[in-house]
């Protein structure tokens, strides 16, 4: 039964071509023990049996909204649900993923208890048949973060990076989307967006438990084969530190972050140009653009990581065959 005075909690879930897990994905949350909820289904344009699978699960859960619309990627789904949400509260499910039937309560417990305005938990990753892979790092303790010490936490290893950037593990008030929705034609929309969430909530509460499974399919965008869209992830990460300068971080955490884009940087033009995706136009320009960003920071850098910068911006080729070298 629903408790009404329980605030609307509105779930997200943006769905195209996943009618082997969509079942699944809706069941998990259809069984939460938080149960005033409403679960927001947006089609984006699914060409196989995906809408007939929400439709049979509609007539089983009157709290389903299903909304169709023509395929027009995942930023514009997510806002379309954000804009017709209803709820105090809102979360985000993907639909070849599948959560504890208790996440939600956690996390609005995990609010109600801090006083924060969003709360995110741990995750749990596998394969595209359910296999979970094992852990190769220890979640972060129970604990509320500061924004720095959120952004601190999410520079230190990318798996702590994947957990504090991504959209789904978390619980948001919805009043921190007011004038944010996700930018449009990007891939790695989550990541232009979580700096200025948080900088709104100014503290996020984390919950050591894993209620999420994230599921690492041959489509996932880590997966695929480097494309240029790629670069998104790379400037978004360039646009988080001119947020954090127009919104006077601290130096140290805008020098770590820095850092961290140098490398960042230059491990994406040597995946461009080792996978042969670019012409050479888009190969110039794409090191023009990574040169242009990361020219200031270098100077920042430890002395390996200085000396490596050194050379990608003074003598790019002679770095690629380097680098080349060492790999073989």
């Amino acid at each position: 039964m629903c408790n009404s005075k329980q605030p609307l909690i509105s779930i997200i879930v943006c769905v195209y071509n996943t009618e082997k897990y969509i079942a699944k994905c809706l069941k998990s949350i259809c069984a939460q023990t938080y149960a005033n909820i409403e679960i927001i289904v947006v089609n984006d344009g699914s060409t196989d049996k995906t809408a007939m699978i929400i439709n049979e699960w509609q007539e089983k859960d009157e709290r389903i909204v299903l909304v169709q619309q023509e395929n027009k990627g995942l930023a514009v789904a997510r806002n379309v649900g954000l804009d017709i949400s209803r709820g105090e509260y809102i979360g985000f499910v993907d639909a070849d993923d599948y959560i504890e039937k208790d996440m939600f309560q956690i996390l609005y417990d995990a609010i109600l208890q801090s006083d924060c305005m969003l709360s995110m938990c741990a995750y749990r990753i596998m394969d595209a048949n359910g296999k979970r892979f094992p852990k190769n790092i220890e979640n972060p303790k129970s604990q509320i973060y500061d924004v720095e010490k959120f952004f601190f936490t999410a520079i230190a290893d990318r798996m702590y990076y994947g957990m504090c950037v991504c959209a789904w593990n978390k619980l948001y008030k919805k009043s921190l989307f007011d004038g944010l929705r996700y930018p449009i034609e990007k891939l790695y929309e989550d990541n232009w967006i979580i700096h200025k969430l948080i900088y709104k909530a100014k503290s996020v509460v984390f919950i050591d438990k894993e209620l999420y499974y994230y599921r690492r399919t041959d489509n996932s965008i880590m997966h695929c084969a480097f494309s240029l869209k790629r670069f998104d992830n790379y400037f978004a990460q360039v646009d988080r530190i001119a947020f954090f300068e127009k919104n006077h971080a601290s130096r140290n955490l805008i020098d770590a972050w820095k850092v961290d884009c140098v490398k960042f940087g230059i491990s994406y033009w040597f995946q461009m140009k080792d996978s042969k995706c670019a012409t050479k136009e888009e190969e110039k320009e794409y090191y023009t653009a990574v040169k242009n960003s990361i020219q200031d920071f270098v100077k920042l850098c430890p002395i390996p990581l200085r000396m490596k910068g050194i050379i990608f911006l003074k003598m790019p080729h002679l770095f690629f065959l380097l680098h080349c070298a060492k790999q073989n």
